[in-house]
């Protein structure tokens, strides 16, 4: 075992009885799990249901991107709730020149690479472009993505896709590059709670 002096109060981390001294004051030393332990820092997992519960509070829920497993574990020892894979990676890791080029294969390797933290984060993906043109093909693509290591997936869009999300998914209502107008987005941003989670 080894440990490292980090500053969350109140996070849920396994703490020892101990604590360490700063000129900021008293913090506990959090336990780092051993080779062969679950990765994790904070045992409880967020859910849908957490993230929900916090939108009643008054912090802001913190959503940032991680394309591999080494983000994925810094961000979640930071506490951020929610761990974004998302389709920039084609522009961000891959050199492509937007984000249409990204593929569904491509989007599963990165969220392996994420889910290998086990952080206590939600993990989300997106679907990439062209995944979900149809409700049986987002449902397929939106199984493969849960498969390798997705908790939620988001799509973008706003009216055209309403059929496809009649399950629970994440909408994404901005002016993107799959070309749907930002003049729409009020509109989008009422309909789609009414269909799925988001």
């Amino acid at each position: 075992m080894w440990w490292r002096n980090r500053p969350r109060p109140s996070s849920g981390c396994v703490t020892d009885r101990t604590e360490g001294r700063t000129e900021a004051g008293w913090f506990p030393l959090v336990r780092h799990p051993a080779r062969g332990e679950s990765p994790g820092v904070n045992p409880v997992k967020i859910t849908p249901n957490t993230i929900r519960s916090m939108k009643a509070g008054p912090r802001r829920i913190a959503a940032l991107t991680a394309y591999d497993y080494p983000m994925a574990r810094l961000l979640d020892e930071a506490g951020i709730p929610i761990l974004l894979v998302g389709d920039s990676l084609g522009m961000v890791v891959l050199g492509y020149p937007d984000t249409t080029h990204v593929t569904l294969a491509e989007m599963e390797h990165h969220v392996r690479a994420v889910a290998r933290a086990n952080p206590s984060a939600l993990v989300v993906c997106d679907l990439p472009y062209h995944s979900y043109l149809t409700t049986t093909q987002a449902i397929a693509s939106a199984q493969r993505l849960v498969t390798a290591g997705a908790e939620a997936v988001k799509m973008e869009g706003g009216r055209e896709i309403l059929p496809q999300i009649r399950h629970p998914v994440g909408g994404h209502s901005r002016h993107g590059p799959l070309g749907h107008a930002a003049a729409a987005c009020a509109g989008r941003g009422r309909q789609i709670p009414h269909q799925g989670q988001g």
